[in-house]
């Protein structure tokens, strides 16, 4: 159990060096990446181990001392001292964007339609960088995704932080790149590996609790294949305020009229406008992911991920995580 800890430690940072982040006890705890050969068994297999655990085998593994290094509360893969700095600069910058998305939220939440905004990306792993823009995960409701889109796209423009799709760095711009229908909350099977584990386990909610509870219960399963978190309920990362009434009001007196499907026509008109505008400026032959369903809306053409995974796994022979 002990050699099985002390791998999974060292993956957890190793996993997180190739963003240049070094990490803190609890943030490997949060996301301790699953090791090959486990056979204790809870949920889909695997042990869970608390936080003491993590704390103790960091201070008397011998091993582990040989291949990781402690400053500040933080841990990072020997020979990377230089990346603490960094680790610092980002953290504050993350902050302050974090502050941006709270506030650009207060717009969109009250758009017809949607029924939950959170953050994603790095922002949400404290590790944004001056040019990182705002990533955003929407969950929007079924058969006006289209609609909620056009509304959640106007929404952005107006605060003047939209982002468009030729700004190759977009710091502190909204992007809103990826909705989900709310029958369909499940992340797609193919984009399902370590990456995109850390990421929506670390989700940060703006608004909308219950639709953000039932995501967490949906993809819990696929999520834990990747990550040994805790069993016990934790505070998840949560910025929630209270919508004012008056916008209750307004968004719900919409929903009432555009769900009539007399309006129907109107979220085919936009689905085809919006179809035009996203295919007219695809270029192929990128590494990345794009979707377009009546249950999934992804924009992501450039993405990394399929990068770091790579690496990840062609380091030490970890294929088995991708």
């Amino acid at each position: 159990m002990e050699k099985e800890l002390e791998q999974a430690v060292y993956q957890t940072v190793r996993f997180f060096d190739l963003s240049e982040q070094p990490v803190t006890v609890v943030q490997i705890w949060r996301n301790l990446v699953m090791v090959e050969g486990d056979s204790h068994t809870r949920w889909s297999g695997h042990r869970v181990y608390n936080l003491r655990d993590i704390r103790e085998i960091l201070e008397k593994s011998e091993w582990l001392g040989k291949k990781l290094k402690q400053w500040w509360g933080y841990w990072f893969l020997v020979g990377r001292d230089e990346l603490m700095e960094q680790r610092m600069r980002r953290h504050a910058c993350a902050q302050g964007k974090m502050k941006l998305a709270v506030a650009a939220t207060r717009c969109l939440s009250i758009m017809p339609f949607v029924r939950m905004v959170a953050v994603s990306g790095s922002l949400v792993l404290g590790n944004a960088k001056q040019t990182s823009d705002l990533d955003f995960l929407v969950v929007v409701k079924r058969g006006r995704v289209w609609l909620a889109r056009l509304g959640l796209l106007a929404a952005a423009q107006l605060t003047g932080r939209r982002r468009k799709y030729w700004h190759e760095v977009a710091p502190d711009k909204i992007c809103l790149n990826h909705y989900l229908a709310d029958d369909s909350l499940a992340i797609s099977t193919d984009i399902r590996n370590l990456y995109t584990a850390v990421i929506y386990h670390n989700l940060v909610l703006l608004a909308g609790w219950e639709c953000y509870d039932k995501f967490q219960e949906i993809n819990g399963t696929w999520i834990k294949r990747f990550l040994m978190y805790p069993a016990e309920s934790q505070l998840p990362p949560v910025l929630v305020g209270r919508e004012p009434r008056s916008n209750s009001w307004f968004k719900g007196a919409f929903e009432a009229v555009l769900s009539e499907s007399i309006f129907d026509w109107l979220e085919k008109l936009a689905e085809r406008w919006q179809r035009y505008s996203v295919l007219r400026h695809e270029v192929l032959g990128r590494a990345g992911r794009v979707v377009m369903s009546d249950t999934e809306l992804a924009f992501h053409p450039d993405s990394k991920v399929p990068g770091i995974l790579e690496k990840f796994a062609r380091d030490e022979g970890q294929r088995q995580l991708l």
